[in-house]
């Protein structure tokens, strides 16, 4: 699977609330949603929904693995995930995607952290 160069620098929205996200550690990411987990629970889908990004799951081009964008109208943030791949495949970029949210949040190289859930199924 190919990765195309982004064509041009996204701008995207800035907001108030970059400072919560000191997030530096799997070890705190847990600690921030462990009361909202339950067993059986998938933590990345968790982890989306504690910061009020919406995931769908659509077909997309077979060379789009997913993406993540800013939905002004609804002023959220949307992580668009390809149907059409492998559960795995669904899940790393599940949370690849939401390594890029951190990374936008913080502009702090974490996805170490979110790899991190990833390799542990």
């Amino acid at each position: 699977m190919a990765i195309r160069p982004r064509k041009k620098r996204l701008d995207l929205p800035h907001d108030s609330n970059t400072s919560k996200f000191e997030i530096r550690s799997p070890v705190q990411l847990l600690q921030l949603v462990q009361n909202k987990v339950n067993p059986g629970d998938d933590i990345l889908s968790i982890i989306a929904k504690v910061f009020n990004i919406r995931v769908e799951y659509l077909p997309l081009e077979p060379d789009v693995s997913g993406s993540l964008s800013f939905d002004n109208t609804l002023e959220q943030w949307l992580i668009s995930i390809n149907s059409l791949h492998h559960p795995r495949r669904q899940r790393f970029t599940l949370a690849h995607e939401l390594a890029h949210f951190f990374y936008i949040k913080t502009n702090k190289k974490i996805l170490r952290i979110l790899y991190f859930f990833v390799l542990k199924i």
